[in-house]
């Protein structure tokens, strides 16, 4: 199910120049306007080009730079935004339509860890946890770089983080990441936690955006199960599940 999931996926980011599309996508449009968040979506995969077959860590990369995308969409432009993709999306297939939704739910979806005394009452996303205090201070202490640093390198883009990798200190940073994302490292931990924390529908999201997580292969066991057996399971609105994080968003409840 990943792996048919990621496959299709790689599919839609190889043709992504075919729906999303402009004339002009070289001319930055005016900042704040919804020409300019799709702009910036298409900047994502124009940064692949060239690249050749990319590592699971570039891909990571990747996802990381959409998920913030989807994340921190401002709540009042989400409808012209989608409006403008559904354009170009009736023409992809079904799979490609809910692996889409799903990636944007799962991307948006923010909660604060527990207990906060451990982790503090603020609220991330999955992909959010990377700048967590916590995380920011076990690779500044890796590396013997300023957190601030850290920091920095952390928010960069997908295709700011290609150019700055090769770097001596962003060489020395990713190394660093690398070993912080394990299972033990602080931000496994992390992810970890949010994984068990998270409601079902978000876990659901994240294996039908083709995501896989670590933590939780007792999940992707039962359902693998099901679907040997003959069994199904409804897949859960992501379109509107995503439009509630946002009107939460919207609201400042997160």
């Amino acid at each position: 199910m990943r792996e048919q999931a990621s496959e299709i996926l790689r599919q839609h980011y190889s043709r992504i120049g075919e729906f999303y599309d402009d004339d002009e996508e070289d001319v930055e449009p005016e900042p704040g306007t919804v020409r300019h968040h799709l702009w910036e979506y298409r900047q994502i995969f124009k940064a692949l080009e060239g690249r050749g077959r990319l590592s699971a860590e570039e891909w990571q990369e990747v996802e990381d730079s959409e998920s913030a995308f989807w994340g921190n969409l401002p709540p009042q432009d989400v409808q012209p935004v989608l409006d403008s993709m559904r354009a170009f999306e009736r023409k992809l297939p079904e799979p490609i339509r809910r692996l889409l939704n799903a990636k944007r739910y799962v991307g948006s979806f923010k909660m604060a860890l527990r207990p906060s005394t451990s982790y503090g009452s603020e609220q991330y996303s999955y992909w959010d946890l990377k700048t967590h205090p916590a995380v920011v201070a076990d690779i500044a202490r890796r590396t013997g770089q300023p957190a601030s640093v850290v920091l920095e390198y952390l928010r960069l883009t997908s295709a700011e983080r290609f150019s700055a990798k090769i770097t001596n200190i962003g060489s020395v940073i990713e190394k660093a990441i690398l070993q912080s994302q394990q299972e033990s490292g602080m931000l496994g931990r992390l992810r970890t936690a949010f994984k068990n924390q998270a409601p079902s529908e978000w876990l659901y999201g994240m294996m039908d955006a083709g995501y896989h997580y670590i933590g939780r292969e007792d999940l992707e066991r039962d359902i693998y199960n099901a679907i040997a057996r003959g069994g199904t399971r409804g897949f859960p609105d992501y379109e509107q599940l995503y439009f509630n994080n946002i009107l939460s968003k919207r609201a400042g409840v997160v």
